[in-house]
This record gives C-alpha cells, sequence and structure tokens, in this order.
C-alpha cells in the first residue's frame, strides 16, 4: 500500500477517485456544449430583448446542469459510501462516513436549488443584470471555501497521523473526504463561474444600448 501525505490510497479509495474523475468529464463536456452555445450572445444584430432572453435561458440551463451534476454526485457519494461503509475498518470507515455526512447537505441544497430553475423569472434588464452578478459571486466565493475544505482535510489528516488509535484514523479518514470533496466542488465551482461569465458579452451589448430617459416623475432606462 503506498502512503500519501494527504490520501492512503486503498483499492476502496482509488475506486472513489475514478469516479470522481468520470464526474468531472462528464461536467467538462456539458461546460463545452454550454460554452459553444453562449457564441451567439455577442450577436449586436439581434433585438435587446432577444438578447435578454438568451441569457437568461443560458443562466437557467447552467444553474440547471450545476445542480443536476451536485446531485448526481451527492447520490452516488451517498450510496457507494452506504455500502462500503459496513465492510470498512479504520480510517477507510471513517472517510465513507464523512461522505455520506457530506453528500446528505450536498442533496439538501441541490434538491432546492434543481427545483429553482424551474420557477418564473423576471425578463427586465435590472433584475437579469443583478442575478448575473449575484451568481458569479456566489460562486466566486465558492471557490474560497473550497480551498478552506481541501486545506482543513489535509490538516485533519496530518493531526490524525500524530494520534494513535481509533482517534488517529477517525481524523484521518474524515481528513481524506474533505479533500476529496473539496477537490470536486473546487473544480465544479470554477467550471460555473467562467460558464456564467459568457453570459457578458450579451449583457455588455444590451448596456450599450440603454438610454436614460426623463419624466415626470424621474428617470426610466430604456433601450436605444
Amino acid at each position: 500500500m503506498i502512503n500519501s501525505p494527504i490520501l492512503t490510497f486503498s483499492r476502496l479509495n482509488l475506486l472513489v477517485w475514478s469516479t470522481m474523475k468520470i464526474f468531472l468529464i462528464i461536467l467538462m463536456i456539458l461546460s463545452a456544449e454550454n460554452y459553444s452555445s453562449a457564441q451567439p450572445l455577442a450577436d449586436t444584430s439581434a433585438t435587446s430583448e432577444q438578447i435578454l432572453l438568451d441569457v437568461q435561458k443560458r443562466q437557467t440551463t447552467i444553474s440547471r446542469m450545476s445542480m443536476t451534476s451536485l446531485n448526481a454526485w451527492a447520490v452516488s457519494n451517498i450510496g457507494y459510501s452506504s455500502i462500503a461503509y459496513g465492510g470498512s475498518t479504520g480510517q477507510t470507515k471513517y472517510f465513507h462516513q464523512m461522505n455520506i455526512f457530506w453528500n446528505i447537505v450536498n442533496l439538501g441544497i441541490g434538491v432546492p436549488g434543481l427545483i429553482g430553475t424551474y420557477k418564473e423569472k423576471p425578463h427586465d434588464f435590472e433584475s437579469i443584470f443583478k442575478y448575473q452578478k449575484k451568481l458569479e459571486t456566489v460562486y466566486l466565493l465558492n471557490m474560497g471555501l473550497d480551498v478552506g475544505y481541501m486545506s482543513t482535510g489535509w490538516a485533519l489528516n496530518n493531526f490524525g497521523k500524530t494520534k494513535e488509535g481509533e482517534i488517529g484514523e477517525r481524523f484521518k479518514g474524515y481528513g481524506n473526504s474533505l479533500v476529496m470533496q473539496g477537490a470536486y466542488l473546487f473544480v465544479h465551482d470554477i467550471v460555473q463561474f467562467f460558464l456564467y461569465k459568457t453570459n457578458n458579452k450579451g449583457l455588455d451589448i444590451v448596456w450599450k444600448r440603454v438610454v436614460l430617459q426623463p419624466t415626470g416623475t424621474g428617470l426610466i432606462l430604456r433601450f436605444k
């Protein structure tokens, strides 16, 4: 068996890592398809209303892809680790235990998030623009949290090596799980962030067409 400062690569852990790679490959393929569909947003011949509808459609498509990926990852982790937990000992047992706990939380986020993508949203420029910036900010913050998860996992793993017996196995197992879960979430979030950024092409076109029109009570935004 090969000892790593981060993970002990048993056959069990190698299988889990292989599963994560498959999910990431699927995520990349879906991301490439979404990126290619973003190119028409730079079409200056389209009306502002059509560009906004395209941007909103892409926001929904990317969000749906994101939540589907998260839910699939969570279900596969819970299912696999629930089965493997019963026949595991030492740090591997705690690795699977944390996988189950962690992905129950992921499901608690992913299921409502997926349901939310089917709700009707406002079509006006201000609402779409604010939602776009909110999405970018959320995923940017998430990437920072993901690094924190991996760092915490690394620290727990190393702390476990200083302890004897079951307590040491627990820390190492939990640490290994956090490293893997954080790694998946980091790649997931960075892909989503850059996909959302492609929407700015269309929003920039619309923004350049916005003019302020005075009214009897103030100013309103309208398109040229």
